[in-house]
């Protein structure tokens, strides 16, 4: 969808409700228009001695050769190798207009001298809503503060009053702090305008309350549908003047302009974690997201579902990832990460590294993985008492602690199957008692995309990114040719409907490219992100197409696949596999090599990388309260635990850790007690 937005939660259960309630009554949440006093991060403290006797956790690591398939891993170890070097090119709107519609040298921003508004003046904007139509509004200028103005839909009658405390409060506060913390927006931007433009428009959808178009960043004759200017929308239909959250939607959606700003094509999730960390840093409220997370934490932190009941999960996941690195490593290091070029968990592993970012207690250099599962541990403890203080939340005290998955009353020895999504966790209470012979074990391989997606072989894919720009092209000779010329290939995809598209594409001078009809393409275009007739939505398996290249007779012609992303949730991707063009006896299954495709985001693959795990086990009362496994693919963990002198009931957290895929992992607990 061509939009970041932030969408309202209802939380209906009368349980949550009355949890809410205590919360606010006891000063547990903090509902606030003062702004957030940073804590510095995380001391190193001292672990005490203990003065009682403890047991002790035996861990022991073996291989399980014999689930493991050495051919089978080759390739899912290549598959990820592949992936992992593969640089995955930004979307440019003006590049693409002269591309697909012979506009050359679009100017990236206007060079007249900024228009100048007063009250009362009128503008047309294009609003985005939910069903994903651009519809044509008039606002009314109504009010202006020396960095921003205040459109609103010319219907809608505002309380004067109101609106001033508003907008001196985004003016003199939040927009400083934003400022300050995540860099500046695009100044003076696309119009030449230093003012920020915020539109107050109903007719979003019920669900919104407020986003950033990233089209808006170019001129219209890059983007039909761009307003050409910095700005975001607020739902009015949802959002009153008067109400907080309106001031922490206005927080979120600034944070999505400055980061679009400097990082284009940043993983939606973590995008939208640091939208909501602006949020606290502006001392308002996260809204509830958090409070949905930790009722169910297995949830892929690294994605972002377009169902908007699970998109709440998402929020609060996000938004608690992105506090605790603030909390764990202090601002410098959370300013790095917005600003790093690289997406996801790369960043964050490539912020640790350039800054020697060590943990204190083995001295290595951390990685994105070691502050995943330390996060993990933190959702469920919350507890600054335990080994360096490191696990709990110092910038937000009001943190709710996640729930346990399941509790094992009876250790019987008999097999436990369980999933786990990837970066989502399991947390297992172990109250069988006594002591207790633990085995983890898992899958050792998983597939890059659904099972609907799985072929014979090698495949090309596109990859999956959010505005971005993938492509594989080849040239092929006909000038010894004449008559009919076919060209099959099969395919897979799963595009974000109305929004991503990729094209068949054909060019005989390798600059004026011309967009092929397929027998799957679409011409519907009502978000305006599509340039010609390309796939979209979804297909149910692997279907073939054929295309005729006779009119290319006689010539030589450039082939192209192009996938073109918008600024926000993904699809799987484009897969294609079995190329053909009979007539020159050209077959390609991409079983060896690319086939003389050059490929710029596009990844030769199998459908299958290994699958590693991430498991803690949390014994309160031991000399060694928490113990991390890292367990690779074709290993078991066994573990003796003697629970007769901790002081609680021992808790293990799994978490699946393969970057490269959405598909949920399978693994095996067998838990006998003696």
């Amino acid at each position: 969808m061509d939009k970041s937005e932030k969408i309202i939660l209802f939380i209906l259960l009368g349980s949550v409700a009355a949890c809410l309630i205590v919360a606010v009554l006891t000063g547990a949440i903090m509902y606030i228009s003062s702004k957030i006093v940073l804590s510095e991060p995380t001391a190193i403290a001292k672990t005490s001695e203990p003065t009682v006797a403890v047991c002790e956790v035996t861990p022991k690591m073996t291989k399980v050769s014999v689930n493991v398939d050495n051919e089978l891993m080759t390739m899912a170890t290549e598959t990820q190798h592949f992936l992992q070097i593969t640089v995955i090119p930004t979307a440019d709107l003006n590049v693409l207009a002269g591309k697909f519609y012979g506009k050359i040298n679009i100017p990236t921003r206007l060079d007249t001298p900024p228009q100048q508004f007063a009250i009362g003046d009128k503008m047309n904007f294009y609003k985005l809503n939910d069903a994903n139509e651009n519809v044509l509004t008039n606002a009314t200028l109504r009010y202006t503060t020396d960095n921003a103005y205040f459109w609103a839909e010319d219907n809608l009658i505002l309380d004067k009053r109101e609106l001033k405390n508003l907008m001196d409060t985004f003016s003199n506060e939040i927009y400083p702090i934003n400022q300050e913390f995540f860099g500046k927006e695009w100044l003076p931007g696309v119009d030449n305008d230093p003012h920020l433009y915020i539109l107050y428009a109903g007719g979003l959808g019920s669900g919104v309350a407020g986003h950033v178009v990233t089209t808006d960043t170019v001129l219209p004759i890059a983007h039909e549908y761009s307003n050409a200017k910095e700005m975001f929308t607020i739902n009015s239909d949802v959002q009153t003047l008067s109400d907080p959250y309106t001031l922490s939607t206005m927080a979120h959606e600034l944070q999505h302009l400055i980061h679009g700003y400097h990082d284009p094509n940043e993983e939606l999730w973590l995008n939208e974690g640091f939208s909501e960390l602006a949020t606290l840093l502006n001392g308002y409220d996260a809204g509830g997201f958090d409070v949905v997370f930790s009722y169910d934490p297995d949830m892929q932190l690294n994605d972002w579902s377009d169902d908007a009941d699970l998109s709440n999960s998402n929020y609060g996941a996000s938004f608690l990832y992105t506090t605790y690195l603030l909390d764990r490593f202090g601002e410098e290091v959370t300013r790095a990460v917005v600003a790093d070029p690289m997406n996801g968990f790369a960043s964050v592993d490539n912020v640790f590294n350039s800054n020697d970012i060590r943990d204190p207690l083995t001295e290595k250099i951390v990685t994105a993985d070691d502050f995943f599962t330390d996060w993990t541990i933190t959702n469920f403890l919350q507890d600054s008492g335990i080994l360096d203080g490191r696990y709990h939340y110092s910038n937000y005290i009001s943190a709710p602690k996640v729930d346990v998955t399941e509790t094992f009353y009876e250790c019987t020895g008999v097999p436990q199957i369980r999933t786990v999504h990837q970066y989502g966790t399991d947390y297992f209470q172990i109250s069988c008692g006594g002591k207790i012979q633990l085995q983890f074990s898992g899958d050792a391989t998983v597939g890059v995309l659904p099972d609907s997606a799985q072929n014979d072989g090698f495949m090309m894919w596109s990859n999956r990114a959010d505005t971005s720009d993938m492509m594989m092209t080849r040239e092929f000779d006909f000038t010894n040719l004449s008559g009919k010329i076919d060209f099959t290939f099969d395919t897979w995809y799963e595009l974000e409907t109305d929004f991503d598209y990729v094209y068949l594409l054909a060019s005989v001078d390798d600059r004026n490219w011309k967009i092929l009809k397929t027998p799957s393409c679409t011409s519907l275009n009502p978000s305006g992100n599509s340039y010609g007739c390309g796939y979209n939505a979804v297909t149910s398996g692997w279907q073939t197409e054929r295309v005729d290249l006779s009119s290319y007779a006689g010539k030589k012609v450039a082939l192209r696949f192009e996938y073109i992303t918008d600024g926000a949730i993904s699809g799987e991707g484009f897969a294609i596999d079995n190329l053909k063009i009979p007539k020159i006896g050209y077959a390609e299954g991409f079983e060896e090599s690319n086939g003389g495709w050059t490929v710029d985001g596009f990844v030769r693959i199998q459908n299958i990388i290994p699958q590693t795990f991430l498991v803690s086990l949390i014994n309160e009362g031991s000399m060694t309260p928490i113990q991390k496994f890292h367990v690779a693919p074709g290993e078991e963990l066994n573990l003796e635990i003697d629970t007769t002198c901790f002081t609680q009931d021992p808790v293990l957290v799994v978490s699946a850790s393969s970057r490269y895929t959405r598909q949920i992992a399978t693994y095996t607990l067998k838990m006998k007690s003696n």
